[in-house]
């Protein structure tokens, strides 16, 4: 049996009682578990949009020159918004959740890269005030909502088992040299006729593997081992496949980049399996009209 409640003790009930009966609101909210706050917040808060959004079908004008369809099409990040022109849904989803590679994109219709818009999303400030620019993450919030609410976007997070390729040194070994000290990193890449041609100055094998993960639209893992910067030169073919042209891996026009990638650099493309982060479309729909 507990003993007997001394002065401070009867003290501390009182103004425990006192509260209870004059502020419940107080006391009820004081004796909720601590998880439970941030989840309430989570599902009332809204997410940041843009005040002013417009969104038209391009007109999607398109020149043939030396065989090879073009497009002009660009976005641009501007202080208070976003801006593009021709822009495929597909690439609007790659700049919302900060892709690095359009592979990680799955699923939805063929109309999310082959239908093009014209898109104008800003954010207005009362009384013509200039606002604040926006940082990088506030405008992938803000284009996740435009997503959400004008193409009605609903998608999940997956880690799928996807064909993948690794690089790897070759068996004669590597055939570009590391960078000499106090080189600046600089990468370009040029055309000329069918070929293609990179160049890196002091970069690391990261830097060429996402090179070769973008031209392949496939993962590229690096396995080579390699750990320092160098400079490399590849060129290779397009393969502008046959609605454009006949021009081939291999052909008159150049190696293929898995040819050039062997034979130039001294390094090889192996086909595997590996697990890669991807976003998957579960629901989309063409833009309400402004």
């Amino acid at each position: 049996m507990p003993g007997p409640l001394n002065g401070n003790r009867k003290s501390l009930i009182l103004a425990v009682v006192s509260i209870a009966l004059t502020s419940p609101t107080a006391f009820t909210q004081s004796t909720q578990p601590a998880a439970s706050a941030p989840q309430a917040a989570d599902a009332s808060a809204k997410a940041p949009e843009f005040d002013v959004i417009s969104i038209h079908p391009d007109k999607n004008l398109s020149q043939i020159k030396d065989g090879i369809e073009t497009t002009h099409t660009f976005s641009r990040d501007t202080p208070d918004g976003f801006s593009a022109s021709n822009y495929y849904l597909k690439s609007l989803i790659f700049d919302a959740y900060g892709l690095k590679q359009f592979y990680q994109i799955v699923g939805g219709p063929g109309w999310i890269d082959s239908e093009s818009f014209d898109i104008e999303a800003k954010v207005v400030v009362a009384g013509g005030s200039t606002p604040q620019p926006l940082t990088r993450e506030l405008r992938k919030q803000m284009l996740r909502s435009l997503l959400a609410d004008r193409f009605k976007l609903a998608v999940h997070n997956e880690t799928r088992e996807l064909s993948v390729y690794e690089l790897v040194v070759a068996r004669n070994g590597p055939k570009f040299q590391p960078a000499n000290p106090g080189e600046k990193f600089n990468e370009s890449t040029n055309f000329s006729g069918m070929l293609t041609m990179l160049t890196l100055q002091t970069a690391q094998i990261s830097v060429l593997t996402g090179e070769l993960s973008s031209r392949l639209s496939c993962p590229v893992l690096d396995r080579t081992g390699l750990t320092g910067k160098y400079d490399i030169k590849l060129e290779w073919a397009r393969d502008t496949g046959p609605s454009v042209g006949n021009a081939t891996a291999d052909n008159a026009s150049g190696p293929s980049i898995f040819t050039a990638v062997q034979e130039q650099l001294g390094l090889k493309l192996q086909s595997t399996k590996g697990p890669v982060d991807v976003i998957v479309i579960d629901h989309v729909e063409r833009p309400s009209q402004n």
